[in-house]
């Protein structure tokens, strides 16, 4: 297999990029959001939030998991993810078994509050 010049320049401003990251700074954004999530969504009836640690490909930075109760939530689990894609913007979630993983991870400043608004909306 003949890998390209193009490649190998890519895979290592890849690199370079990542070690340059302040990465205790990343996580702590990171559980910032998480904690934003929990708290904007904590007193919806039917709706249970949890820091959920390691992502499912055992990344280092916390996630949140929205659980969804059947007969008390507004949404179940596909009427959630459809009503949150078909927004504006349209917002991506990640199925769980009994709801919802928002990654912070995947977000640009201030897009976590705009998650939280759309769900708050949504399920309050």
């Amino acid at each position: 297999m003949k890998i390209g010049k193009e490649n190998i320049v890519g895979l290592l401003a890849a690199v370079e990029w990542y070690l340059a990251q302040d990465h205790q700074a990343r996580l702590a954004d990171c559980e910032r959001q998480v904690c934003l999530l929990q708290e904007e969504l904590s007193e919806i009836p039917g709706v249970a939030v949890e820091r959920a640690w390691p992502g499912e490909a055992g990344e280092p930075l916390p996630r949140t998991l929205v659980r969804l109760e059947p007969g008390a939530a507004r949404y179940d689990r596909a009427g959630l993810i459809a009503a949150l894609r078909e927004g504006d913007p349209a917002i991506a979630v990640d199925p769980a078994p009994t709801g919802i993983y928002v990654n912070p991870a995947t977000l640009g400043p201030g897009e976590m509050e705009i998650v939280a608004a759309r769900l708050r909306a949504l399920l309050g």
